[in-house]
């Protein structure tokens, strides 16, 4: 993102859900071009499932700091494996980790954190469709209010399609079909000695059998630069459907263990994919245009 910035501490309340697939890109857009103008110091984020991970994933592709207030430890105890995964990695890229209250869940303790986030930052951004129903991001915009902060609202009901399109193009040089999303879906059948590279813990699979084809994805980029270096280092033409089932011997490893840094899947991700072809798995990129 470069050196200048403005100096601000921002914040960020979200929406678990967001929506279906041309919603999140849409926010994720609008998002893009709120980060790229006020050029946050450090962003404080909730880490929620959601919009949450979505603004520390791109916090991460834009190089743009950030805290990661958390409501108490172990929050991500009963989310399913990919997501206690992609929670943890996400920890690991923080600036740092803050932990808001002591002890396992309560309803309040939310609450608690939604109100360290906003004590800390200098405005706030509200991923915010408006509802007021037992609304955790509702009841953020309540207190943001109360403490006399401003915020700047996305609303998920009412994108407009050129809603942060003009910062996201700047992102996006070259194919207006670019995705913003990609990654690598593997394909091939279970066995049990595999279950730790699969979307799941083993328990999910006790009752798979050898012959069941499975799927498992690597390497999810979530901006299109990060989508365009897959695809060249993977070998394929981005929207080249007749090019998108991968062969190892032509990928570029040591560049793909460099990506897979700078990705949410963190380090370890090519070994992974090396296993799974030993395994017989087969692996295709998948652009979400």
């Amino acid at each position: 993102m470069g050196d200048e910035t403005s100096g601000e501490i921002i914040g960020i309340t979200a929406h678990r859900e967001l929506g279906p697939l041309r919603v999140r890109r849409l926010v994720a857009r609008s998002l893009i071009g709120h980060l790229l103008d006020l050029k946050p110091e450090r962003m404080l984020i909730g880490m929620a499932i959601g919009g949450d991970q979505l603004c520390a994933r791109l916090c991460l592709a834009l190089g743009i700091p950030f805290s990661a207030y958390v409501p108490f430890e172990g929050q991500d105890g009963v989310w399913p494996l990919p997501a206690r995964r992609a929670y943890r990695r996400l920890l690991g890229h923080a600036y740092e980790v803050k932990v808001c209250s002591e002890g396992g869940y309560t309803p309040r303790k939310m609450h608690i954190r939604n109100g360290c986030i906003v004590r800390d930052c200098d405005r706030m951004i509200a991923i915010w469709n408006g509802s007021t129903l037992r609304s955790g991001t509702y009841g953020c915009i309540q207190e943001t209010r109360r403490q006399h902060k401003d915020y700047l609202r996305i609303n998920p009901l009412r994108m407009d399609d050129d809603q942060g399109l003009v910062k996201f193009k700047e992102l996006s040089q070259g194919d207006e079909r670019m995705s913003t999303r990609s990654h690598i879906m593997a394909a091939g059948k279970y066995k049990p000695e595999i279950s730790d590279l699969l979307e799941y813990s083993a328990d999910f699979y006790k009752d798979t059998l050898p012959s069941t084809t499975v799927f498992t994805t690597l390497f999810e980029c979530v901006t299109c630069d990060q989508s365009r270096m897959l695809a060249e280092y993977c070998g394929v033409q981005v929207w080249d459907f007749n090019t998108h089932e991968i062969k190892i011997e032509f990928c570029s490893l040591p560049s793909l263990d460099e990506l897979s840094e700078r990705l949410e899947c963190g380090v370890g991700e090519t070994a992974r994919m090396l296993r799974l072809k030993a395994a017989g798995f087969k692996f295709f990129f998948r652009p979400e245009g």
